[in-house]
């Protein structure tokens, strides 16, 4: 196989990638860098390979890929500063039924008491944590958080005379 060069590929200090090496330095597949170039978010540099294949500038490549990774975290950072403003909020309010609701759903009582879900299922099928349906959603099975506190302080009080 004889090693085929590209034309103008180097010029001067301008190194020119295909479609697929630009696409892996992006970090996206190839289709998706030829789906970028027709709404001219990112197109070619103009130039073709000898096989028709598109080249683009690789210093151009690259400065993409860092502004695509700035973005990807101001992105990030405006996410986890919602969460942390959303949570700061919380914690300033007054306490509601939000913060400490009367009633849980079985996942949050499974770790409310911090037991299995197996164990979760025994103790609602036996009766001893009684439940009630939520009227928004049939399918989801509404519990206390008094009768959790009762079945944990009773817990408690039978470990400590065993």
């Amino acid at each position: 196989m004889e090693d085929t060069e590209l034309p103008n590929m180097n010029e001067g200090e301008e190194l020119y990638v295909r479609a697929g090496e630009a696409a892996l330095l992006l970090g996206v597949y190839r289709d998706t860098l030829l789906d970028w170039d027709r709404p001219y978010k990112f197109p070619c540099d103009g130039r073709l390979a000898p096989n028709g294949d598109r080249l683009y500038l690789r210093s151009r490549v690259l400065s993409y890929k860092a502004e695509l990774e700035q973005m990807k975290k101001a992105k990030v950072a405006r996410k986890n500063e919602d969460y942390y403003n959303e949570d700061s909020q919380i914690s300033k309010s007054p306490p509601s039924t939000l913060t400490c609701p009367e009633k849980l759903t079985l996942s949050d009582a499974r770790k409310f008491l911090d037991i299995s879900f197996t164990k979760m299922t025994m103790l609602i099928n036996q009766g001893i944590i009684p439940y009630e349906t939520n009227p928004l959603d049939s399918r989801v099975k509404l519990v206390k958080r008094s009768d959790l506190e009762k079945l944990l302080s009773k817990n408690a009080a039978s470990q400590r005379y065993s």
